[in-house]
């Protein structure tokens, strides 16, 4: 018989992986109206400036999403609308994304709005902000295409 020493956390070792593997999927339980769900940026960087990618499919015009720089945080706010005929529809499923979205990132470097450019098309924002020192509470106009 072999012994095998007293570990107390043993025990709490495969507590972490069940958490683990729950908090894993957390956010895929709640519908994607759920504020747990959120818009998903990529944010890269040239020399020049930094370059917000956004996967926004389903915006109509120009002015269902709003984009604005304070300080050293970029913020993307709008709302995304499901047409009218499906309303009174039956749903199995849902995971497009309908209704209100806000999400906030904060950027590497400081960025201005004056020269920041964005641009939506086929679902893609792509805000490109070129980098300043300084801060201040900006916005960003967008070229919806």
């Amino acid at each position: 018989m072999s012994l095998i020493p007293y570990d107390p956390f043993r025990e709490f070792s495969s507590l972490t992986k069940n958490l683990s593997s729950f908090f894993a999927d957390f956010p895929s339980i709640f519908p994607y109206d759920h504020p747990f769900q959120q818009i998903r940026v990529d944010i890269r960087e040239t020399g020049e400036e930094l370059i917000a990618t956004c996967d926004l499919p389903g915006l109509k015009k120009k002015d269902d999403v709003k984009i604005e720089i304070h300080d050293q945080t970029l913020v993307i706010s709008g709302k995304i609308e499901q047409s009218a005929e499906l309303r009174d529809e039956k749903y199995h499923r849902r995971e497009r994304i309908s209704g209100s979205f806000h999400r906030s990132v904060l950027l590497p470097a400081p960025v201005s709005a004056d020269g920041a450019k964005a641009t939506y098309r086929n679902g893609i924002l792509e805000i490109r902000m070129p980098k300043l020192k300084g801060t201040g509470n900006q916005g960003i106009d967008i070229e919806f295409q």
